[in-house]
């Protein structure tokens, strides 16, 4: 199991694990991956395809998890850096 930082459409949600290192994993959705307008959750889907890709952070490989518009590797730093998440890279 790998951790995978997850965005939907261009903005860091949330981490999980996940059995994946590249292509696409499907995963429930969370509340936290909702946008926060009122009756946003009724048009989002049970669960969410995610394309997985690895983006290089300071030397060491980590998995990105996007659904929607793929992020910057100004946007992954960007969360990496400040967001309450530190992943575990997949290369040491």
């Amino acid at each position: 199991m790998h951790d995978i930082m997850l965005f939907v459409q261009g903005s860091f949600r949330y981490t999980r694990k996940a059995d994946v290192t590249s292509g696409s994993v499907e995963l429930p959705n969370r509340s936290e991956m909702q946008p926060s307008y009122p009756g946003a959750s009724t048009f989002w889907p049970e669960h969410i395809v995610f394309t997985v890709e690895q983006y290089s952070i300071k030397g060491h490989a980590y998995l990105v998890g996007f659904s929607g518009e793929k992020p910057s590797q100004e946007k992954v730093e960007w969360a990496f850096f400040h967001e309450d998440v530190k992943p575990s890279p997949i290369s040491q």
